[in-house]
């Protein structure tokens, strides 16, 4: 990725994955979460896929834990 930033108009994007601690149902874990981060502004985005990609890893992440959850039942 490297396009220019909608904020400021004078930066690069540059794509990152940052893993993100999440909480759902009392359980925790990390997952990675997609963004991109403006060289000039410091402005943190997100395009579709990314918004996309976040999304599916938050979803595999409830999924798991209901799983999990019902196993120990």
């Amino acid at each position: 990725m490297n396009k220019t930033c909608q904020i400021c108009e004078k930066g690069s994007l540059k794509a990152i994955v940052e893993w993100i601690d999440v909480d759902y149902e009392g359980h925790t874990s990390k997952i990675k979460s997609r963004l991109a981060k403006c060289d000039f502004c410091g402005s943190e985005q997100a395009d579709n896929s990314d918004v996309t990609e976040n999304k599916r890893a938050m979803t595999a992440f409830r999924k798991q834990t209901k799983a999990t959850s019902e196993s120990m039942r």
